[in-house]
């Protein structure tokens, strides 16, 4: 008679599935059930269905306390308010059953609640992270084709599910901004913009489209102290922040980025085109709505009208080029031979940035 001594290990790793959303629908570890005959079945170690908005369905849900994640892929916190009824994220803490938060959205949207979730559409909307740069990418062939979100969180990318994404893998946009933030975000100023955009509460979505452009959320927040400095009272709104706390201090935004970008003007009378450099400029863009310090000014300049903000931007790309090596840009206006026009963007004071 053979003498067999089984003995059942602590099970040290655990596989999630989720759904469309990423609401964590099943657990499994990674420890087999004997049945005999060779035959297994996996350790189901929690399993959940959802209402919309996330209450747990009773009969259904089979919980475990070693296991804290579920809806919205967030942190259950149940001390709060039993099994299953109180989420916490870096942005909320959130209820379920009543479908809303705790504090008012610090990312409003005009029409919506600041107190309501999801944009009150729960079975296509998603709020995982509460990061602030995303891409959004379309795959597939022909008339089928889906659109895939990742989420830039801590220099890494993560899908819709919360998994880690490999940039280089997937490729398209994704590969390029990834490609983008990695090389100016190296360089002193550009570390400062990303990790300012990463902390930001708002939100910064990258897709394609005929042109590179930063297009504002909420344009009343954007032009903050451009709004501030047109009132009469400005003064007094200075003096007494509450008369202005209706207002937004920033927005998030939509970055599109063409395939191929466009040639700009450097020094040595070239056009180049930089792909990363012309996404930054853009995040840019997207780093002065997130403060508040957008500007729709337009000033006369050696007899051309020149948008103030982008003379800036690109006295600020320019930072990033002397620190990355490049080669300056001389204007921001080219002309319809790629020819710059107007005032020189070249900063003053080279090596002070260097």
């Amino acid at each position: 008679m053979d003498i067999v001594c089984c003995v059942m290990l602590a099970p040290q790793h655990r596989a999630v599935s989720a759904d469309h959303l990423g609401n964590v629908r099943a657990t499994v570890s990674d420890m087999l059930i004997p049945r005999g005959s060779g035959v297994f079945d996996a350790d189901l170690r929690t399993l959940t269905d959802y209402y919309p908005f996330g209450m747990t369905m009773p009969g259904r849900t089979l919980s475990s306390a070693d296991y804290r994640y579920g809806y919205n892929t967030q942190e259950r916190v149940d001390e709060i308010a039993g099994e299953g009824n109180h989420y916490t994220a870096e942005y909320w803490e959130y209820d379920p059953r009543a479908a809303r938060r705790w504090n008012l959205d610090p990312r409003p949207v005009v029409g919506l609640t600041p107190s309501g979730t999801f944009q009150s559409n729960p079975i296509v909307a998603a709020d995982i992270f509460g990061d602030s740069i995303r891409v959004e990418q379309t795959s597939g062939f022909l008339f089928w084709h889906t659109t895939d979100t990742y989420t830039y969180r801590n220099g890494g990318w993560f899908d819709g599910s919360g998994v880690k994404a490999n940039p280089s893998e997937i490729g398209g946009l994704l590969s390029q901004v990834d490609a983008a933030l990695n090389a100016e975000g190296q360089t002193p100023f550009g570390s400062l913009v990303l990790n300012s955009l990463q902390s930001s509460p708002y939100d910064f979505i990258f897709k394609r489209g005929s042109m590179s452009q930063f297009l504002i959320t909420n344009p009343a927040a954007a032009y903050f102290l451009e709004y501030i400095n047109k009132k009469e009272n400005k003064d007094d709104y200075l003096r007494e922040p509450y008369l202005f706390d209706h207002i937004p201090n920033g927005s998030g935004g939509l970055i599109t980025i063409p395939v191929t970008t466009e040639a700009l003007p450097e020094q040595g009378g070239r056009s180049v085109r930089r792909p990363g450099v012309a996404i930054f400029h853009e995040l840019l863009h997207a780093w002065l709505a997130s403060k508040g310090l957008s500007r729709q000014d337009v000033e006369l300049v050696n007899g051309r009208n020149i948008q103030v903000e982008e003379f800036i931007v690109s006295r600020m790309e320019n930072i990033i080029r002397i620190q990355m090596g490049l080669p300056l840009r001389t204007h921001y206006p080219v002309d319809s031979q790629g020819r710059g026009v107007g005032p020189s963007v070249i900063p003053d004071n080279i090596e002070a940035y260097r």
